[in-house]
């Protein structure tokens, strides 16, 4: 069974992070709505109030103007305060109004409601006389803001001054800051309680079906089967939430699925290895039984050689013992130690004759066969060893028939000697290819490796017997021995082509064809 994987670590409220983002999302865009909402029909009002104020200001100056264009001269200073003070009470955000007189082409302050006049009067009035129409400036900016208004007075078609008023928007500064405080207070709150709502009617559309959904995805991952997350409602996470149980029973059905099929598998692989093993076996047991031929083989040669050796100097004794033989005389002490000699050394030439007839190399049992097949059998024997020891065997074999003639148990000696040594050769793995090439009447086989390769200074006395470049206990030394004398009795040639660290090639090249079989040659 798949073990479900492990969940990832889980946060503390993960969708109150979203909530509350969400809220403070809700109130900052209130806010911002509100204020600028706020500021604009402020601006509006404000200069709705100034310009109410100043068209206030400016019907008290013609007012006046009219009431002293309507009297024969202008009346005295104390009547023309009078006068001015009730004007004043009637619009009480009047702040001045004074009156100024062409006297000789100056004007000159007669009469005014303020004991220190503010601003530039004479200018102002200067400017309404000679526009003969009303005339307005700012005199200051500041908390006061004060805003002056001139009429000229004007008699018979004649300006003869003219009637000042200034008007204070103080009053109207502080009411409209009075009135920005309520309304940021209200925003605020307005804003709070729009959150409040917001996150009631997101808690029951939004926030309840997210969290069934967060809790239905951790149970998933935890393993829990069957687990499904509720469909509150048919909307879009009402969607979200169908397709995602439909999504987990798919996933059961597939899992169910991937078990089933590597449950299979690894009662295959089972089998499999079960059969790899038995075939390690079997080649072990196969390369123990060839050790012990290569031993006895080797034993063998080195036996004949030695009979031979020995053989020439038991000759020359003989010889000169039967010499000294007809020398002695008849009957002689001497004659018969001779004679016991010559016995002694025909019993040793017996001896040394039947070994070497012993180790004589035995006739080749030649039948038909095809190089690819052969190249075949091959790398299904060592298939299993070249597996275990990570290395990728390839065959590379000609198309159509390579017919040889051969000992097929002697061939196949000679290729899993060569073989063998090539898998010692790769300890991290690596790859080995056989090949089998026809070249004009012969077929030339390739045994290629990306081992170790093999000493220069060493090559050239790989194929003597007992000599060997592994470790002690791993090798005889009698491997490549008996496939130089197999490859030689079979009428062919094997050579080495190799360089350190770059692997080596072996080439097996023997006669092709069905020719009549040959004996081996005599040793």
């Amino acid at each position: 069974m798949i073990s479900p994987p492990e969940a990832p670590p889980r946060r503390t409220v993960p969708w109150l992070a979203l909530r509350l983002r969400f809220l403070v999302f809700v109130v900052l865009s209130v806010t911002v709505v509100a204020l600028t909402v706020e500021e604009v029909g402020s601006r509006f009002t404000r200069q709705a109030l100034e310009e109410e104020a100043l068209a206030a200001a400016g019907a008290t100056a013609l007012g006046v103007a009219d009431d002293l264009a309507d009297q024969e001269a202008l009346p005295t200073a104390p009547e023309l305060e009078q006068l001015l003070v009730n004007y004043k009470q009637l619009v009480p955000t009047l702040r001045s109004l004074s009156v100024l007189e062409d006297q000789r082409k100056v004007l000159t302050l007669i009469a005014t409601t303020s004991p220190r006049p503010e601003g530039d009067l004479v200018g102002l009035a200067a400017r309404a006389v000679a526009a003969r129409t009303p005339a307005m400036e700012a005199s200051s900016r500041g908390p006061d803001s004060l805003r002056l208004v001139a009429a000229p007075l004007v008699r018979q078609a004649r300006t003869y001054g003219a009637v000042v008023v200034g008007i204070s928007l103080s009053d109207m500064v502080r009411t409209r800051q009075r009135i920005r405080q309520i309304q940021g207070t209200l925003v605020i709150v307005s804003a709070l309680l729009i959150a409040l709502l917001v996150d009631l009617v997101g808690q029951r559309l939004v926030f309840s079906p997210l969290r069934a959904l967060r809790d239905a995805i951790g149970g998933a991952l935890r393993g829990e089967r069957g687990r499904r997350a509720p469909v509150l409602r048919a909307d879009e996470i009402g969607d979200v939430t169908s397709a995602f149980n439909d999504m987990l029973t798919r996933i059961e059905g597939f899992s169910a699925t991937l078990e089933a099929e590597v449950a299979s598998a690894t009662a295959k692989l089972g089998e499999r290895n079960a059969e790899l093993q038995s075939s390690v076996e079997q080649l072990f047991e196969a390369r123990r039984e060839l050790a012990r031929s290569e031993m006895l083989a080797a034993t063998g040669q080195m036996a004949a050689t030695f009979a031979h050796k020995i053989g020439t100097p038991l000759a020359l004794i003989s010889g000169y013992v039967q010499l000294l033989l007809a020398e002695a005389p008849e009957g002689s002490e001497r004659q018969e130690r001779l004679r016991t000699v010559q016995e002694q050394i025909g019993r040793v030439t017996a001896i040394v004759r039947d070994l070497m007839n012993q180790t004589r190399t035995p006739l080749l049992r030649r039948v038909p066969t095809d190089a690819a097949v052969l190249l075949a059998g091959i790398a299904r024997l060592v298939g299993p060893s070249a597996e275990q020891k990570g290395v990728s065997l390839e065959v590379d074999a000609d198309e159509g028939p390579m017919p040889l003639l051969a000992d097929m148990g002697q061939l196949e000696q000679v290729f899993l000697n060569l073989v063998t040594n090539a898998l010692d050769a790769m300890t991290q793995g690596g790859r080995l290819t056989l090949r089998a090439r026809a070249d004009h009447g012969r077929i030339r086989f390739e045994v290629e490796d990306t081992g170790t390769g093999i000493d220069p200074a060493l090559r050239s006395r790989i194929f003597e017997p007992l000599f060997t470049t592994k470790e002690p206990g791993r090798g005889t030394g009698l491997g490549l021995p008996i496939v130089r004398d197999v490859v030689l009795a079979h009428g062919g040639t094997v050579e080495v082509h190799s360089e350190p660290g770059q692997g080596a090639r072996f080439e097996v090249t023997l006669p092709g064809g069905l020719g009549e079989a040959n004996r081996a040659p005599k040793a």
